[in-house]
């Protein structure tokens, strides 16, 4: 008789509730931080990052990371295709609890709300926020002073392209809230493209999780 935990499919569900878990963290640690609070999970990030170059930072590493976590929740929810609807995901909590206690459920609930809720909502607002960081250009320095001119808002974040070849070598100008390296126009419109494909990728976990399944097994 093969042990359970020698079972590919337990390993993968606790796989899941580690990766699930860890993005649930750093996405609450990334809204915290981009709403202004430099306390929680973020340590990584100086007390001197504002808010809106927190949301950028926010942007690269929440996209790979819900990318791939609700890639790996839509196989584990055909993994446990055959089940109910609330038992196809594992539950975020060890409670150790039959599977028809009401306070699994609630568990199963919860877990189901957390992890198709909070990543996505801090990822859209952290893109959010950045439209709305200001764009500095440096437009000339002399005797070590500098002139530089600024726009912000979501039209300029949106419509104002910096040169395409400037992406490619290390003459780009721009500095996203006088902070970090930034290319307006392009760099909101990719994210913005790569943001749907994690839609794209989290509506098709919801479906399986949400879908009826010809034989049900308890």
């Amino acid at each position: 008789m093969m042990d359970t935990n020698d079972d590919p499919i337990v390993k993968a569900n606790k796989a899941w509730k580690i990766i699930g878990i860890t993005t649930l963290t750093i996405a609450v640690g990334f809204y915290l931080y981009v709403q202004g609070s430099h306390y929680g999970t973020l340590t990584s990030l100086s007390k001197k990052t504002s808010p809106y170059a927190a949301s950028v930072y926010g942007q690269l590493v929440l996209i790979p990371l819900c990318a791939f976590f609700y890639a790996y929740t839509f196989h584990i929810l055909n993994l446990n295709y055959h089940k109910k609807r609330l038992l196809r995901i594992p539950s975020l909590y060890e409670l150790h609890l039959p599977s028809d206690n009401s306070l699994m459920k609630k568990a199963r609930i919860m877990t189901a709300l957390l992890i198709f809720i909070v990543p996505l909502f801090s990822l859209g607002h952290c893109y959010q926020k950045s439209l709305k960081g200001t764009i500095y250009l440096k437009e000339s320095c002399t005797d070590n002073k500098c002139t530089t001119r600024w726009s912000a808002g979501t039209t300029e974040s949106l419509t104002k392209f910096s040169k395409f070849s400037e992406i490619f070598n290390d003459g780009n100008k721009y500095r996203f809230d006088g902070q970090i390296t930034y290319f307006p126009g392009w760099q909101p419109w990719t994210a913005l493209i790569f943001i749907m494909a994690v839609v794209r990728l989290w509506y098709r976990a919801l479906s399986v999780l949400l879908k009826k399944a010809n034989k049900i097994q308890y």
